[in-house]
């Protein structure tokens, strides 16, 4: 603005409140058109551009809120949606709407018994309504107050493609390659709406920007088409596999994972404007703020790159104990990633630290089956200040800062136990159980010593090599709960010194992410001319984490198998949902 060549100070003082207001205004639009939604929660990565951005105030510690636990439902990638005071969730073949207060039910869809039909996409929120696709073809709308039935639009071909809602319009496709657009009042399909067709199936979730709407087609196509006339402008073809992987969009660009590749296409032409190669497979759909597009590869680990540019960001990546198949979810400034086996990590965006680690135990209503583990097969979802995760045991928590928790974690299962007799010679196996349901183990504030010398924590990865280290100390699994330690025995012709005889003292200190203290000590007796026991070698079923409800499970083979199974074995592979319809042994359809 040029004002300093104007003698009027009234007409300075005037132009520069209008350019203000000109200026706030514009941020407020540019909000708008960035989140594409309001406050809640309403669609499939929170927006039409199918960020995961959810623009909310989440902060550390969290603690558990409430829990709801409805059917199991393996790998369940359907995210809960938020509206006013009720969330709503799926799994299996129902919709739950529980009140979001208090975790109570309000009410469920079908409410005699479920639909005969799997239901595997997202729901999508409107001002009165709630809509979702399901196996048997249909999109169903749901009064969101009641959950009665208001109509069905019958595809006649499986929905797995969750649908987006703008201006009163459903957008999804199905497993026949056919994209609709759909009157979310009325269920008519929208008569100026030309649409087009794939060749294979529609997958994951169609994303919007400007005028302009997206979709990728499982044999590895981008479709960009007209919103208003859904006329097809052009296709990008890929090269690697997109089987389980969505769009994003973000102002003039559309990011698309594929294989071990990261492409940021312009929105208008196709044209590539950048690509990132990755060491190993993307494992699960990026989320995308101004400040980073954030991706998790099968190698457990998670990447940050400027969106713009696509040069990385942080130094160091954080690295996570266990597959991931669930997208990320952004919250200011915090990154929320679910893994199979029930852990739940908060990444620092702005410098890749990890910040907070939770362990979802698995929960069930039937007490003739309790599953080993609860995968996050969907991506957490935020609402104000709250954090909702769905695990695939079919049980919803809510994690909110001001939830009360003053317990501190519980230490049990002690190895050896208090008051046994063992012999000293190494190795010598210490083992201890601990758990916290509030708030979380802090690992980082585990204190473990042996009549009173610490035991240092034992590193992951050699810094220098990145091998797996050699260096003695304790390990914690956050996932098993389990502390264990062993006392070095030598490699070669050495001498071997065993504990002296006599009593040794163990203890144990942690805390909460709250800072609740617990700490126990116990006591064992060193005898070394008793027999050195042999650490029991326990037969057990293995847990495979490709097929952790495999074998006699009644859930068989995991989510997405069939078309060379959901990324090839188990979970990613053969016999799971969309692989031969057979109920639950053997895989969903």
């Amino acid at each position: 603005m040029t004002t300093m060549h104007m003698n009027n100070q009234l007409k300075h003082t005037v132009i520069r409140t209008l350019s203000g207001w000109v200026g706030v205004i514009t941020c407020m639009l540019f909000a708008l058109s960035v989140t594409g939604v309001k406050a809640d929660t309403l669609m499939a990565r929170g927006d039409i551009r199918q960020s995961g951005d959810y623009h909310a105030d989440v902060t550390l510690p969290l603690s558990v809120d409430w829990q709801y636990t409805s059917k199991m439902s393996p790998y369940n990638p359907c995210s809960p949606a938020v509206s006013g005071d009720t969330v709503y969730f799926i799994s299996v073949s129902r919709v739950y709407a529980l009140n979001k207060k208090t975790g109570a039910l309000e009410w469920k869809y079908p409410a005699d018994a479920p639909l005969t039909a799997g239901i595997h996409t997202t729901p999508a929120i409107g001002d009165t309504m709630i809509y979702f696709g399901a196996d048997n073809g249909k999109l169903y709308a749901l009064r969101k107050d009641t959950g009665a039935e208001v109509w069905i639009f019958d595809t006649h071909s499986s929905i797995g493609c969750s649908p987006i809602l703008y201006q009163g319009v459903l957008y999804f496709g199905n497993e026949s390659g056919n994209f609709y657009a759909v009157d979310a009042k009325t269920g008519d399909q929208v008569k100026s709406w030309l649409g087009f067709k794939a060749n294979d199936e529609i997958q994951g979730s169609p994303c919007i920007t400007d005028d302009m709407i997206f979709a990728m087609s499982l044999d590895q196509v981008v479709h960009a088409a007209n919103l208003a006339t859904g006329r097809e402008t052009w296709r990008y073809r890929l090269s690697d596999s997109v089987q389980g992987i969505n769009l994003l969009a973000q102002g003039d660009f559309i990011y698309v994972p594929s294989g071990s590749k990261l492409h940021c296409l312009f929105a208008r032409s196709g044209a590539s404007k950048w690509t990132q190669l990755l060491p190993d497979d993307i494992a699960a759909s990026p989320a995308i703020s101004a400040q980073g597009i954030y991706v998790v590869s099968d190698n457990h680990t998670v990447y940050a790159f400027n969106p713009t540019t696509g040069q990385v960001l942080w130094k160091k990546w954080p690295k996570l104990k266990y597959d991931v198949i669930a997208p990320p979810t952004i919250c200011g400034n915090l990154l929320f990633v679910g893994t199979i086996q029930g852990l739940l990590y908060a990444i620092d965006t702005q410098t890749g630290a990890i910040k907070w680690i939770y362990d979802i135990a698995p929960s069930t209503p039937n007490p003739d089956y309790i599953p080993d583990y609860a995968n996050v097969g969907a991506a957490p979802v935020a609402d104000g200040s709250s954090l909702y995760v769905l695990a695939d045991d079919g049980t919803l928590t809510k994690f909110s800062n001001s939830a009360l928790d003053t317990t501190p974690p519980v230490i049990s299962d002690v190895v050896p136990e208090i008051g046994w007799i063992i012999n000293g010679t190494p190795p010598v196996h210490f083992q201890a159980k601990i758990e916290d349901v509030g708030s979380g183990v802090n690992p980082d504030s585990i204190q473990f010593t042996i009549d009173g010398d610490t035991i240092p924590k034992k590193p992951e990865r050699d810094q220098y090599t990145g091998q797996p280290s050699e260096k003695p100390g304790y390990t914690y699994d956050p996932s098993t709960c389990l502390l264990e330690y062993e006392t070095v025995a030598p490699t070669d012709a050495s001498a071997v010194h065993p504990l002296t005889n006599g009593r040794h003292e163990i203890t144990l200190s942690v805390a909460d992410w709250r800072g609740n203290v617990a700490t126990k000590s116990w006591s064992f007796i060193v005898d070394n001319s008793i027999a050195k026991t042999v650490k029991p070698n326990v037969v057990t079923q293995p847990y495979n984490r490709r097929n952790p409800y495999g074998g006699n499970n009644p859930y068989g083979g995991g989510y997405r198998g069939g078309r060379g199974g959901y990324r090839g074995g188990g979970y990613r592979g053969g016999g799971g949902y969309r692989g031969g319809y057979g109920g639950y042994g053997g895989g969903y359809r």
